[in-house]
C-alpha cells in the first residue's frame, strides 16, 4: 500500500516483496471471506513498512523549514493523484448504480480527501468488519492513520535527533519503542470482549503500534548502520536470515489463524504481527539473499503497485456486489475473481499513466507533458489523451450528481428506524387487542332450519399450538428483530422487544442475567443474536441456564450473506438438541425463496417479511406453550 518515497538514497531489496504479501492478505481477506480470515493484518505490516521507510527519511536530512515542508509536498504528489482518480472514479459509478452504496457518500468523500476517515467511521458508526451495507471507500481508514502519522512525526523526530547528536541514541530507540508498546496496550485495553471493536481498530493512538515499531528500527540503523556485507559473520546472517524466515512464516500463519472476533487478535495478536514485520525487516537489510528471495520478479510487480491496488480491489469489490444486488451473495467466488481482475487492470493503468509520471516530473510537468503530446504528439497518442480528458470530465460530473443524488438512508436502516417507531409509540389496550384465545374461541353454533351442516372431510389436518399472549414473551435481539417489531406487536400484543443495533450475540448472557435479576424476564424468552459475528456454543448454552428451568426459551435463526451464518445455526441446533425444552424459529427457512422482501442488504426485514419472522417465533412459542 505504501510505496517507497521517490527520494530515498537506496532502494532496499525485499520491501516490494513484502508489500505485495501484505496486499495480498488484504485483498484476499475482502475478496474471499472466509479464505483467509486474518488476512487483515496485512494493514500492519504496511504500517510497519511506512514508519520504517518514513523515519528513515526524515532521518537523513534536517527536519525543518522547507525540507519539511518538502517532505509533505512529495508525500502529496506520491500519494493524492491515485487516491483523487479513485475517488472520482469509484463515486460516479456508484451514482449510476445508486441506492445504498451512495448512503453516507458525502462524508466518506470528506473523510478521504482529509485523511479523517476513521475518525469520521467512528463517528457515523461504521463498522469495519460489517459484511453487508459496507462504506464504498472503508479501506482508506488505514491511509488516514498513516497521514495523520506523517504530519505529527517529523516533530517527534526533531527530539529523536536530538538524543542521537546527545550519544543517547539507546534512549531514542526505547522511547520510540515504548510508544509502540504503549499503543498496543492501548487496543488491548480498550478492546472489549462482545463489543463492536472498530473503535479501537481505527483509533490513531490504539492502531499506531506497528508505525511506531517501524520507527523504532529506522531509529536503531540510523545509531547504529549495518556494515557492508563483506564485513558481516556468516553466523550472524545465517541467524538473521532465519530470524527473517521464522517471522515471515509468523505473519502467513497470523493471516489464517486470527479472527476478527478473537480476543488474542486485539491483545497482542497484531501487535505481534508488527513485531514480526519489523524482525522481519530488520533481517533483509542485514542477509541480503533473503531481500533477493522476496524480490522475485511476480512479488515486485505486484509490490510496486501496491498502493494502487489497495485502493481500487474494495470499491471495486462493493460497486459489483451493489450492481448485482442481494442475489450476489451467492456468487462470492466469481464475483471476487472479477474484482480481483479488474483490480489488477486499474492499478495497472493508475502507476503506468498517472502514478509514474506525476512521481518523476511532479503534477505541474506530468501536466505540460500531457499538454505537449496534444499539440505535438502522434495521432494516437493525441487520441488517447483527449479520450482521458473527455472521460475525466465525465466522471467528474458523475461523481457531483452521485452526491447530489445520494440517499439520506439505507433500506436496512429504514427498516431498523420503522421498528425503532413502533417501539416507541404505547401500543393499544390489551382488550381492544386481537390475543390467541380471543382467536381460538369457537364462534356460536346455528340453530334452526337454515342452519347447515358442515362438508364432511376425511381428515382434518392437526392445527399448530396457538403462542401463548404476547404479555408473557420477552424477545432479546439485534437489528434484525428491531426491523420485524412492528410484525411481532401485531402478531403478539403485549410483547416486550429489547433489541438494538450492532448487539454482539456475547451480549446476550449478560441481558438475560440483568432481566432475570430485575424480575423483568418473562416466562417465555425469544432469543435473536448472531447476525453481528460468531460466538462459542456456551454463549447460547449460558443464555438457557441463566432464563432457569421455569422459563421456555425460543432461539431465532439467522440468515443472510454473512460468512458465520451456517456456523451460527449449526451452534442453535446443537445447543437446541441438547436442552429439550428450548425451541428454534426457523427464521433462514422461512424466508428462504423470499429474499426480495428483505432490504437491499439481504438481512433486515421489511414489513411483508416481518410478518414471515413474526409467524416463525409464533409459530416456535406455540410449540414451546404446548410441549
Amino acid at each position: 500500500m505504501r510505496p517507497e518515497d521517490a527520494a530515498r538514497p537506496r532502494r532496499i531489496a525485499g520491501l516490494d516483496g513484502l508489500r505485495a504479501i501484505a496486499v495480498v492478505l488484504v485483498i484476499a481477506f475482502h475478496a474471499f471471506p472466509g479464505a483467509v480470515p486474518g488476512g487483515f493484518v496485512g494493514v500492519d505490516v504496511f504500517f510497519v513498512i511506512s514508519g520504517f521507510l518514513i523515519t528513515g527519511l526524515l532521518l537523513q536530512r534536517p527536519v525543518q523549514g522547507a525540507a519539511l515542508r518538502g517532505f509533505w509536498v512529495r508525500r502529496a504528489r506520491r500519494l493524492l493523484p491515485a487516491l483523487l482518480l479513485v475517488l472520482v472514479a469509484a463515486t460516479a459509478v456508484a451514482g449510476m448504480i445508486g441506492g445504498d452504496v451512495l448512503v453516507g457518500i458525502g462524508w466518506q468523500l470528506l473523510g478521504g480527501l482529509t485523511f479523517s476517515f476513521n475518525w469520521l467511521a467512528i463517528a457515523n458508526g461504521a463498522d469495519y468488519f460489517a459484511a453487508t451495507s459496507p462504506e464504498l471507500f472503508r479501506n482508506l481508514w488505514s491511509l488516514a492513520i498513516e497521514e495523520q502519522f506523517y504530519l505529527v512525526w517529523p516533530f517527534a523526530v526533531i527530539g529523536v535527533v536530538a538524543l542521537l547528536r546527545a550519544g543517547r541514541a539507546r534512549t531514542a530507540v526505547a522511547l520510540v519503542a515504548a510508544a509502540g508498546l504503549c499503543s498496543a496496550a492501548a487496543m488491548a485495553l480498550a478492546w472489549a470482549p462482545g463489543t463492536d471493536p472498530t473503535t479501537v481498530y481505527y483509533g490513531t493512538a490504539t492502531h499506531g503500534f506497528g508505525l511506531l515499531c517501524g520507527a523504532a528500527l529506522a531509529v536503531r540503523r540510523a545509531a547504529v548502520p549495518v556494515p557492508a556485507v563483506a564485513r558481516r559473520p556468516l553466523l550472524r546472517r545465517v541467524a538473521a536470515g532465519t530470524a527473517g524466515a521464522a517471522a515471515l512464516a509468523a505473519i502467513v500463519a497470523a493471516g489464517f489463524l486470527l479472527r476478527e472476533d478473537d480476543p488474542a487478535t486485539y491483545r497482542g495478536g497484531l501487535f505481534g504481527v508488527a513485531v514480526a514485520t519489523t524482525v522481519l525487516i530488520a533481517a533483509i537489510t542485514a542477509e541480503p539473499r533473503l531481500g533477493a528471495l522476496l524480490d522475485a520478479r511476480p512479488l515486485r510487480a505486484v509490490g510496486v503497485r501496491s498502493y494502487g491496488l489497495y485502493l481500487w480491489h474494495w470499491p471495486i469489490l462493493v460497486l459489483l456486489a451493489a450492481a448485482l444486488g442481494p442475489g450476489a451473495t451467492e456468487r462470492r467466488l466469481p464475483i471476487g475473481v472479477v474484482a480481483v481482475v479488474l483490480t489488477a487492470i486499474c492499478a495497472a493503468a493508475s502507476y503506468r499513466w498517472l502514478e509514474e509520471p506525476v512521481r518523476r516530473l511532479g503534477v505541474r510537468g506530468a501536466l505540460r507533458g500531457a499538454g505537449a503530446g496534444l499539440v505535438r504528439g502522434s495521432a494516437g497518442e493525441r487520441l488517447a489523451l483527449t479520450a482521458s480528458i473527455v472521460v475525466a470530465g465525465v466522471l467528474g460530473a458523475g461523481s457531483v450528481a452521485a452526491v447530489a443524488s445520494a440517499p439520506t438512508a439505507s433500506e436496512a436502516q429504514a427498516a431498523v428506524e420503522r421498528g425503532l417507531a413502533a417501539l416507541s409509540t404505547p401500543e393499544p389496550e390489551a382488550s381492544a387487542a386481537r390475543t390467541p384465545a380471543a382467536d381460538a374461541s369457537p364462534a356460536p353454533e346455528a340453530t334452526g332450519p337454515t342452519a347447515a351442516a358442515p362438508p364432511p372431510t376425511a381428515a382434518a389436518e392437526p392445527q399448530p399450538p396457538p403462542p401463548p399472549p404476547g404479555d408473557v414473551v420477552t424477545a432479546i435481539g439485534d437489528s434484525v428483530m428491531l426491523a420485524a417489531a412492528p410484525e411481532l406487536q401485531a402478531e403478539l400484543p403485549g410483547i416486550v422487544v429489547d433489541a438494538t443495533v450492532s448487539r454482539q450475540p456475547r451480549e446476550g448472557p449478560g441481558i438475560v442475567e440483568a432481566l432475570a435479576a430485575s424480575g423483568r424476564l418473562r416466562p417465555y424468552v425469544v432469543i435473536d443474536l448472531g447476525t453481528n459475528g460468531d460466538f462459542p456454543d456456551w454463549v447460547l448454552q449460558d443464555m438457557v441456564d441463566l432464563a432457569g428451568p421455569d422459563r421456555h426459551v425460543v432461539f431465532v435463526t439467522v440468515a443472510g450473506p454473512m460468512e458465520w451464518t451456517a456456523n451460527v445455526n449449526a451452534r442453535i441446533a446443537r445447543v437446541a438438541a441438547a436442552n429439550p425444552g428450548v425451541q428454534v424459529a426457523d427464521w433462514e427457512a422461512a424466508i428462504d425463496g423470499h429474499a426480495d422482501l428483505l432490504a437491499s442488504d439481504g438481512i433486515h426485514p421489511g414489513p411483508s417479511a416481518g410478518g414471515i419472522y413474526a409467524d416463525a417465533v409464533a409459530a416456535a412459542l406455540g410449540r414451546a406453550a404446548g410441549g
